[in-house]
């Protein structure tokens, strides 16, 4: 588990607080995609893990989820020509975080599957990745 100290925190809550179907059109504001950069992981293994998990948490869930499978490496915003919101991004910023991924030249890797672990809207799986294929990222 990579945050235990939160999920030990929640566990012993005696209630929590249900996300509502309209916190998301609150968070959007009216802007139609969200711009995030992720890993395809639409493999047959995923899926069938996924779809178990799916029918598991169905009736918890905020909306079932049908997204492809991926993995999240770094969000980005909302696409905007400004940036009015906290949370937009240009397009001319969106190219520059292209040409850093290019320019990263990374090698084919291997990514191994966690726990599963949910958010209010889909399950997702926790990914251990080697430190040393991101040192070019900037991130430690």
């Amino acid at each position: 588990m990579i945050h235990p100290d939160i999920w030990s925190e929640f566990v012993q809550r005696e209630r929590c607080l249900g996300a509502r179907r309209l916190d998301y059109p609150k968070w959007h504001k009216g802007r139609p995609r969200y711009y995030l950069w992720a890993i395809d992981a639409d493999t047959a293994p995923v899926n069938e893990r996924l779809r178990h998990h799916r029918i598991r948490l169905h009736d918890y869930l905020v909306q079932p989820d049908a997204r492809q499978a991926h993995i999240t490496v770094a969000v980005s915003g909302f696409l905007s020509p400004e940036t009015l919101h906290d949370d937009d991004i240009t397009p001319e910023l969106v190219e520059l975080q292209a040409l850093r991924v290019l320019a990263l030249s990374l090698p084919p890797f291997t990514l191994h599957l966690g726990g599963a672990n949910s958010f209010a809207s889909a399950p997702f799986f926790e990914v251990a990745v080697p430190r040393e294929r991101w040192r070019g990222s900037g991130r430690r």
